[in-house]
């Protein structure tokens, strides 16, 4: 099976299981990921690993922007 095929053969993942995924499964689709084309090639692209996504694991806090800096100015 060459590339072509699997871009149209492949279809987006709607379900998803609670099998752990390897480490080394998971580097290398990030490795990959890191070829990937971006819009307009500006590559801002910030991807999140979470292994632990139960309450009260951090991952709400860790995803709230930052607070703004309201300190006057000098």
């Amino acid at each position: 099976m060459d590339l072509y095929e699997v871009m149209r053969i492949t279809h987006a993942a709607r379900e998803f299981t609670d099998e752990p995924l390897p480490d080394d499964t998971l580097y290398r689709i990030l490795d990959n990921a890191r070829f990937a084309p971006s819009g307009g090639n500006r590559q801002g692209t910030h991807i999140t690993v979470v292994r632990d996504a139960t309450p009260g694991s951090g991952l709400p806090n860790s995803a709230s922007p930052a607070p703004a800096d309201t300190s006057p100015s000098s």
